[in-house]
């Protein structure tokens, strides 16, 4: 490496240009060393502001949307409970549909990371979409017992299956508490106790893995509204 082009070079080739070449090497790449270890640093440090700063755009973001979710669950709280006959999984609550739907939206395991304050109440959000689902499940169950149970019933009836589907309405009516005549217009147009219709209702009720079933329906529909009302407690 030749540079005594360079004004105050010492002549190429002698011992005072050897010591000026190591010392200009070592310089220059300790030179470099440096600048790359002072930018590593300072990248570094830029890199963990702009992560606080996004943190805390982020949390003002969760929070934002955890009011509305707060204020979007009060309002679907109080929602009526009508009861969808169709079939034992049909006849969930309404208000737990509309808040599990409310609730899927929601990254809920990460709100119990950004506001410990509040798990107990988002707990109570988990355990309405636990619930919701196990009925789901129990319902599908109870379905599928009273759907072989009716046509077997309407067989030894010389029923054709298109009765089927009436006698199952009739029975979720009957499971949820309404009375024999208003559960008959299910089926009938005027509230009139029919005897068909209930003797199904009836000796369904007689076989065991249907009443036991049937047990755990109620108690699972039961444990939704426990659920809602505790959220509600909350939020008072």
């Amino acid at each position: 490496m030749d540079l005594t082009w360079l004004p105050g070079i010492p002549t190429y080739g002698t011992k005072a240009y050897n010591s000026f070449l190591i010392s200009f090497v070592s310089g220059t790449y300790s030179g470099f060393l440096y600048s790359i270890f002072t930018g590593v640093i300072v990248g570094v440090i830029l890199l963990i502001a702009q992560w606080k700063t996004d943190s805390r755009i982020a949390r003002r973001g969760y929070q934002r949307e955890f009011a509305l979710l707060k204020e979007r669950i009060r309002q679907i709280i109080d929602y009526p409970d009508e009861i969808n006959i169709s079939s034992a999984v049909e006849s969930i609550p309404p208000v737990a549909i509309k808040l599990g739907d409310e609730i899927e939206k929601f990254p809920i395991d990460l709100l119990m990371d950004e506001f410990p304050a509040s798990n107990e109440f988002i707990k109570l959000l988990k355990d309405v979409q636990k619930t919701r689902a196990e009925f789901v499940v129990t319902a599908a169950e109870l379905d599928n017992l009273l759907s072989n149970f009716v046509r077997k019933f309407n067989i030894s009836r010389e029923a054709i299956y298109t009765n089927d589907k009436p006698l199952i309405n009739y029975i979720i009516s009957r499971l949820n508490g309404v009375d024999a005549c208003t559960a008959a217009t299910t089926v009938l147009p005027i509230c009139r106790v029919s005897d068909k219709l209930e003797q199904g209702y009836l000796e369904g009720l007689k076989l065991d893995h249907i009443s036991n079933q049937v047990k755990l329906y109620l108690e699972m529909r039961a444990n939704i509204f426990e659920k809602v009302k505790l959220i509600n407690d909350y939020l008072k």
